[in-house]
This record gives structure tokens, C-alpha cells and sequence, in this order.
């Protein structure tokens, strides 16, 4: 299967809050330019795409999301996930 997947859930308040903490933080902004330090995963893919006025930025995350790891990468994938 490939594809983008998306789905209609809506995020409760809180998660959304935290969300936004994490797109705002300087951590995530600069891993979207620079790149996120994740160690190489190639039998899955996990794309963050962000769309902002200025840029459109892309970036790999998958092996950011590995049980453990504790980056702003994994914790937003956690919560846009995770019921």
C-alpha cells in the first residue's frame, strides 16, 4: 500500500495545545530545515509535510518514531496517532 494517509478525527483541545507547542518550538522548526537527527529506517516512511506562506518544508521522521525515542519528531507523532 502507499499513499498518503489522512483521516476526520479531530484532536481534543489539549492535544491541539500541545501541537502547537511543538510546531512552534525551535527544535522542531530548525530539525524541518536542517533535518531531524533519526537514525536510518528504510522499510517504513513517516513524512512531516509543514505548509507555511513562506515555505512548504519536508522531512523524513520514521526513525524518529521508534518506542523510546524522545524528540519533538516523535512526540508530535505520538499525539496526532495515539487515540
Amino acid at each position: 500500500m502507499s499513499g498518503t494517509a489522512t483521516g476526520t478525527e479531530q484532536l481534543s483541545a489539549d492535544k491541539l495545545l500541545q501541537v502547537r507547542d511543538i510546531l512552534g518550538s525551535s527544535e522542531f522548526q530548525k530539525a524541518m530545515y536542517l533535518g531531524f537527527d533519526c537514525p536510518q529506517i528504510t522499510d517504513i516512511l513517516v513524512k512531516f509535510t509543514v505548509k507555511t506562506p513562506g515555505a512548504n518544508l519536508e522531512a523524513e521522521v520514521q526513525g524518529c518514531v521508534v518506542p523510546g525515542d524522545k524528540s519533538s519528531a516523535s512526540q508530535l507523532f505520538q499525539l496526532i496517532t495515539q487515540p
